[in-house]
């Protein structure tokens, strides 16, 4: 007997298309992900289940940033729902990230979890910035 094939399927407005990063804008990549492909499904030896993207609430930290949003789901064997917001953000060249998902039966981060999150995006980036001035 044959073992069961993965498969991933990507679906968008654009059809198939490589994401690729440039090493000047390390956040192009990520925006164009979520241009092209609004869901990846996937079906790897009976689990199945997609993966969403989108852009989120933009935080203002560093010299580009964006809030990734990732809804992850599995429809098979069982049933479960997980959403992340990820901050990412680049600041003199330094590409730097904090995530927050949601908890158990929660459907999408609360609105208590992302001031949590911009809070830590902000304490994270003011250490960044000394680090960056002590190193000058």
């Amino acid at each position: 007997m044959e073992p069961d094939r993965a498969s991933a399927t990507p679906t968008g407005t654009a059809g198939p298309r490589r994401v690729t990063t440039d090493a000047n804008d390390p956040l192009a990549g990520i925006r164009t992900l979520t241009d092209v492909c609004e869901e990846v499904t996937f079906d790897v030896d009976g689990t199945v289940g997609s993966f969403g993207y989108s852009l989120g609430q933009e935080v203002d930290v560093g010299d580009d940033s964006l809030t990734l949003v990732i809804d992850f789901s599995i429809s098979q064997p069982v049933q479960s729902t997980v959403q992340l917001e990820d901050v990412l953000w680049v600041r003199s060249g330094i590409l730097s990230q904090v995530s927050v998902s949601t908890g158990a039966g929660e459907e999408t981060v609360s609105d208590e979890d992302r001031t949590l999150l911009e809070e830590l995006v902000g304490v994270a980036d003011e250490r960044l910035v000394e680090v960056i001035d002590e190193d000058g």
